[in-house]
Protein backbone atom coordinates (compact mmCIF):
# COMPACT_ATOMS: atom_id res chain seq x y z
CA UNK A 1 0.00 0.00 0.00
CA UNK A 2 2.92 1.93 0.00
CA UNK A 3 2.92 3.23 -3.68
CA UNK A 4 3.99 6.53 -5.11
CA UNK A 5 1.18 8.89 -5.53
CA UNK A 6 2.09 9.23 -9.18
CA UNK A 7 1.71 4.93 -9.35
CA UNK A 8 -2.06 5.63 -7.85
CA UNK A 9 -2.56 7.77 -10.46
CA UNK A 10 -1.32 5.71 -13.67
CA UNK A 11 -3.36 3.13 -11.99
CA UNK A 12 -6.77 5.23 -11.62
CA UNK A 13 -6.25 6.22 -15.03
CA UNK A 14 -5.72 2.85 -16.26
CA UNK A 15 -9.10 1.73 -14.27
CA UNK A 16 -10.68 4.80 -15.74
CA UNK A 17 -9.70 4.01 -19.45
CA UNK A 18 -10.80 0.22 -18.89
CA UNK A 19 -14.21 1.06 -17.73
CA UNK A 20 -14.63 3.94 -20.75
CA UNK A 21 -14.23 0.80 -23.04
CA UNK A 22 -16.34 -1.21 -21.66
CA UNK A 23 -19.26 0.99 -20.57
CA UNK A 24 -18.82 3.93 -23.15
CA UNK A 25 -21.65 6.87 -22.05
CA UNK A 26 -25.13 6.98 -23.72
CA UNK A 27 -26.41 10.35 -25.00
CA UNK A 28 -30.03 10.57 -22.90
CA UNK A 29 -32.52 9.85 -25.15
CA UNK A 30 -34.76 12.15 -23.87
CA UNK A 31 -32.40 15.21 -24.39
CA UNK A 32 -33.11 16.31 -20.54
CA UNK A 33 -30.22 14.84 -18.87
CA UNK A 34 -30.34 14.44 -15.05
CA UNK A 35 -33.63 16.58 -15.12
CA UNK A 36 -35.59 13.59 -16.37
CA UNK A 37 -35.66 12.33 -12.84
CA UNK A 38 -37.50 14.60 -11.15
CA UNK A 39 -41.30 13.63 -9.91
CA UNK A 40 -40.29 10.33 -10.77
CA UNK A 41 -40.87 9.35 -7.04
CA UNK A 42 -44.23 10.94 -7.34
CA UNK A 43 -47.20 9.24 -5.59
CA UNK A 44 -44.47 5.98 -4.15
CA UNK A 45 -45.60 5.67 -0.80
CA UNK A 46 -42.33 3.60 0.02
CA UNK A 47 -40.46 6.55 -1.42
CA UNK A 48 -42.41 8.45 0.85
CA UNK A 49 -42.21 6.10 3.62
CA UNK A 50 -38.40 6.53 3.44
CA UNK A 51 -38.07 10.44 3.58
CA UNK A 52 -40.38 10.28 6.79
CA UNK A 53 -37.68 7.55 8.19
CA UNK A 54 -35.09 9.91 7.34
CA UNK A 55 -36.47 12.81 8.63
CA UNK A 56 -37.36 11.03 11.96
CA UNK A 57 -33.61 9.96 12.38
CA UNK A 58 -32.25 13.53 11.35
CA UNK A 59 -34.31 14.96 14.48
CA UNK A 60 -32.35 12.69 16.74
CA UNK A 61 -29.22 13.91 15.34
CA UNK A 62 -28.67 17.21 16.59
CA UNK A 63 -25.23 19.24 16.53
CA UNK A 64 -26.03 20.39 20.27
CA UNK A 65 -25.58 16.71 21.40
CA UNK A 66 -22.43 15.60 19.55
CA UNK A 67 -20.85 19.12 21.20
CA UNK A 68 -22.37 18.29 24.66
CA UNK A 69 -20.34 14.76 24.40
CA UNK A 70 -17.22 16.02 22.94
CA UNK A 71 -16.96 18.66 25.48
CA UNK A 72 -17.58 15.90 28.07
CA UNK A 73 -15.29 13.94 26.15
CA UNK A 74 -12.52 16.64 26.62
CA UNK A 75 -12.90 16.70 30.02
Amino acid sequence: MNRSLVERVEALEHDMAVMKISQPMQPEASGKGWMSTFGMFANDTLFDDAMDAGEAWRKTQTWDKEGVEADRAGS
